[in-house]
């Protein structure tokens, strides 16, 4: 369902995505796992499994007072919106090392 350029996801019909390794990731409690980092919005993060690819993606929405509050006690500088250079946060927020983040675009 799309409700001006948003999108909402209602429910799925499994709980249980299969990578291109055969593992089962269950994705719900992934996302509410997720969910619990200061940066995120509740019920703002939806985890992405790709049957080819072997890793996992997790789309997650912020706001602008989130993400600085988050940049601020982790001493990032930065600016909002945050701009494709903004690899810091990056490695704090999924703590990887830049040659580790598989999508660093």
């Amino acid at each position: 369902m799309v409700y001006h350029g948003r999108l909402r996801i209602v429910s799925r019909i499994k709980s249980l995505a299969k990578n291109a390794l055969g593992e089962y990731i269950p994705m719900e409690n992934l996302e509410s796992l997720y969910a619990q980092v200061s940066l995120c919005v509740p019920n703002g993060v939806c985890v992405v499994v790709h049957a080819a690819k072997y890793y996992v993606c997790a789309i997650a929405c912020t706001t602008e007072s989130k993400a600085m509050v988050f940049a601020r006690q982790h001493d990032i500088q930065c600016e909002w919106p945050p701009c494709q250079k903004w690899y810091a946060a990056r490695r704090v927020i999924t703590g990887r090392r830049r040659s580790e983040i598989v999508y660093d675009g």
